[in-house]
């Protein structure tokens, strides 16, 4: 009867083990698919700031455009509109980049606090998972991948990869 007993407890601890480690793998996949969705927004967010941005900044250049035309006060005052703005969305797009270091940042940290055959299924199966761990060991030290010189500090559009320092960056968006 004791034998049945001890049995019957250790059977009962084990499905409540199981039950246990299946609501973990469930709830780890929730947060997984959150984190993505999320990223995938903040992704799609920044794509449409950028477009707005080079739209507002297409319509004040050709704003400045007609103003030279009316008087060289009206330009100034554009210029420092537009100045204004451009300071405003530099500030955004660097605080959204410290947001992504940080959520990537979480994201390894919780994968490497995984067990290693948690975090090869992960990397096997989660191609999100697998760029981020390249990125971080391609760029490991931050240096422009352009000059080799400057820290990256500026994000590519729309892949968002921190890879270019305020210089290289400048270059190719003035175009030359």
């Amino acid at each position: 009867a004791n034998k049945r007993k001890r049995q019957r407890r250790l059977a009962r601890e084990a499905a409540e083990r199981e039950e246990r480690e299946r609501e973990a793998a469930e709830r780890e996949e929730r947060e997984r698919v959150q984190r993505e969705t999320a990223e995938r927004e903040e992704r799609e967010r920044i794509r449409r700031e950028a477009e707005r941005a080079e739209r507002e900044e297409r319509e004040a250049i050709e704003a400045a455009a007609a103003a030279q035309l009316n008087s060289a006060t009206r330009i100034s005052s554009l210029e420092a509109a537009l100045e204004k703005r451009l300071i405003e969305e530099a500030k955004d797009i660097k605080d959204t980049e410290e947001k992504l270091r940080n959520r990537k940042r979480s994201f390894q940290e919780t994968i490497q606090s995984m067990p290693p055959d948690a975090q090869s299924r992960i990397n096997l199966d989660n191609e999100t998972s697998t760029t981020t761990t390249s990125i971080s060991s391609d760029n490991s030290n931050n240096t422009c991948v352009i000059c080799h010189d400057g820290v990256s500090t500026m994000a590519v559009i729309p892949c968002g990869h921190v890879c270019l320092c305020n210089r290289c960056s400048d270059v190719c968006m003035s175009g030359q």
